[in-house]
């Protein structure tokens, strides 16, 4: 199953298409992916241009009914992960409520609803809690960021992969099972957290944590301890896009830490903005049919 997963801009890209002649017919609907990252960023352009806003929510509704497909939340994968290393269960990826998603974005097409206005809201909390957190760790532990902000980026993918195996990562790995599992014993979680950190299928829970040490190094790098405010959206991205056959955007600036976080470069793909972005899509699709086959 070809999967297609689509930055924010690509998406402002196909709604722009579609102002003039209504044409995206060549966009392969089917293999699309959309998360509810994107229909937060998505939602914010109400803020600004709720015209464009309605614009985009009849796009995205006009591919989700030919067949494009929801991407679940990184921490439902995760527990999807866990169940595949303690019961052998396999990894379903998509979201299945397809129902209750749609009716939300064509609510959208009008304007923000309570629910996607809390979302939005609690996005912007998590953001500046995970800001804060980082810069109190930073600062509190002068000698880790002193070691950080002295770490040249040729080493960093060397470092974030032996850190992933540190007692550290361990920690906040068994931290966010116990918050997902509470009924299962500690000993039992440590255990499955072994595992998960060394278990390559295990993308999303390993994309999590190389995130939180990417961003680290980030902060490091500044004054305040603060990276920039659209880094943590950006990465977002990545992590939902791990189980996804692409991962497309304009941004080519996101190809310096793609891989760090656990996204393959034959995954990453940068449109020009020149080509039609419908035909574009098509094309990236036949990309990934001629790969497959000949990976096959």
């Amino acid at each position: 199953m070809k999967t297609i997963y689509l930055d924010t801009c690509v998406w402002n890209a196909l709604a722009k298409l579609t102002l003039p002649d209504g044409a995206i017919e060549q966009t392969p609907a089917s293999e699309i992916v959309i998360s509810r990252h994107v229909v937060y960023e998505l939602a914010k352009t109400h803020e600004k241009d709720p015209e464009f806003a309605s614009q985009l929510f009849k796009t995205a509704t006009r591919l989700f009914d030919s067949g494009a497909k929801i991407i679940n939340e990184p921490f439902n994968i995760l527990i999807e992960e866990m169940k595949l290393i303690r019961d052998g269960q396999a990894i379903d990826f998509l979201f299945p409520n397809r129902r209750d998603f749609r009716a939300e974005m064509v609510r959208l097409q009008d304007g923000t609803t309570d629910q996607v206005t809390e979302f939005i809201a609690s996005k912007l909390r998590d953001a500046e809690t995970d800001k804060n957190r980082i810069a109190e760790h930073l600062s509190a532990i002068s000698e880790e960021r002193q070691f950080l902000s002295e770490l040249p980026e040729s080493s960093l993918n060397d470092w974030i992969t032996k850190e992933l195996l540190n007692i550290g990562s361990l920690r906040r790995l068994l931290e966010k099972l116990i918050a997902l599992f509470p009924e299962e014993p500690t000993p039992d979680l440590l255990e499955w957290a072994q595992v998960l950190l060394r278990s390559p299928e295990c993308k999303v829970t390993q994309g999590l944590l190389r995130t939180d040490l990417y961003y680290n190094w980030r902060c490091a790098k500044t004054d305040r301890n603060v990276a920039a405010k659209d880094l943590l959206p950006d990465t977002y991205h990545v992590i939902n896009a791990l189980y996804c056959s692409a991962y497309v955007t304009s941004e080519s600036k996101q190809r310096k830490y793609l891989e760090l976080l656990g996204l393959k470069s034959n995954q990453f793909y940068i449109w020009d903005g020149v080509e039609r972005i419908d035909m574009w899509l098509k094309s990236v699709s036949d990309r990934l049919e001629i790969d497959g086959s000949r990976n096959a």
